[in-house]
C-alpha cells in the first residue's frame, strides 16, 4: 500500500521550466513587431514544410480569423525572413483530399462509352456510379476508395447533358410504339428530324469532343487516375507529418 500522506512526509518540489523568448538583436520581440510579420502558409503544395519552424506564439491578434476553432500562430523562417502562419489544431481540415481532375476525365470517358456502346466498367454491372436525378440527372458522381483514400469525382456538365439527352431519347423512342405515326410530327423539326434525336446527337458530339481531347482511352485514363490518387495519398502523408511537427513546437514568449 502507498504511504499515508501527512504533513510530516509531504513536500513541495520546484521543477525548472525553460521559457523561450522570441528576440531580435537581443531584444524581446514586442506584440507590435509580431503583428508586422508577413503572413504566409507554412505548408507547401506537396505537403512538406516551406521553411524552418521556430515555434508558436499564444496570442491571437486577428478577431475574425481567431474567432473559430482552436489554432496556432506559427513563427517560421522563409529564407532570411521570419513569417507567421495560422494553422488549425485539428489536422482534419488539411487532410481532406483535393479535387483530382484525372478522376473526372475518366468518369467523363465512362459516360461516353455508356451512352454510345452501353459499356459498363463496374463489377456490380451498374451502367454508371451514383446518378442523382429527379426526372433527369443533376450530377453523375463516382465514389470509391483507392489506395486507402476515399475519393469522390464528378462528371462534367457536358457529360451530364449527354447522359440526360440519350436517356430522354430512349424514353421517347419507347413511347413511339404506342403512338400513331402523326404523333411523331409533333416532335419533329422543320427538316423532319425529331427534336429528341437532334438534341442527343448534339450532346453526345460535344462530350465526344471533350473526351477525345484527353488523348487517352478509358482504361488509360483510369490508370492515370490511380497514379494521381497515389500522389495525393503521399501528399497527405507528408502534410500529416508536417502538422505533427507543428504540434510539437515550443511556445515562444513575446513582450506585450
Amino acid at each position: 500500500m502507498p504511504p499515508k500522506l501527512t504533513v510530516q512526509n509531504a513536500e513541495i518540489q520546484t521543477a525548472s521550466v525553460e521559457i523561450k523568448t522570441l528576440t531580435v538583436s537581443g531584444k524581446q520581440v514586442t506584440l507590435a513587431v509580431f503583428r508586422q510579420l508577413h503572413r504566409g502558409s507554412v505548408f507547401g503544395e506537396d505537403g512538406d514544410l516551406r521553411g524552418e519552424l521556430w515555434g508558436t506564439v499564444n496570442y491571437h491578434p486577428e478577431a475574425k480569423e481567431c474567432a473559430g476553432a482552436e489554432h496556432w500562430h506559427v513563427v517560421w523562417q522563409s529564407g532570411s525572413e521570419l513569417r507567421r502562419a495560422l494553422v488549425a489544431a485539428d489536422p482534419s481540415w488539411y487532410l481532406r483530399p483535393r479535387h483530382i481532375p484525372e478522376g473526372s476525365r475518366w468518369l467523363n470517358s465512362v459516360v461516353l462509352d455508356h451512352v454510345t456502346t452501353g459499356t459498363s466498367y463496374f463489377d456490380d454491372g451498374a451502367a454508371l456510379p451514383v446518378v442523382s436525378r429527379y426526372n433527369s440527372a443533376s450530377h453523375i458522381r463516382g465514389e470509391a476508395e483507392v489506395h486507402g483514400l476515399g475519393i469522390t469525382v464528378d462528371a462534367s456538365d457536358t457529360a451530364v447533358a449527354a447522359y440526360n439527352a440519350v436517356m430522354d431519347l430512349r424514353k421517347w423512342e419507347a413511347r413511339q410504339e404506342d403512338w400513331p405515326s402523326p404523333r411523331e410530327s409533333f416532335w419533329g423539326d422543320d427538316d423532319g428530324i425529331p427534336h429528341e434525336r437532334k438534341r442527343a446527337v448534339k450532346a453526345v458530339a460535344a462530350l465526344r469532343e471533350e473526351v477525345t481531347a484527353y488523348g487517352f482511352s478509358t482504361d488509360h485514363l483510369f490508370e492515370k487516375f490511380q497514379l494521381a490518387v497515389r500522389s495525393e495519398v503521399d501528399r497527405l502523408d507528408r502534410l500529416r507529418q508536417s502538422h505533427a511537427a507543428i504540434a510539437a513546437l515550443p511556445q515562444l514568449f513575446i513582450a506585450v
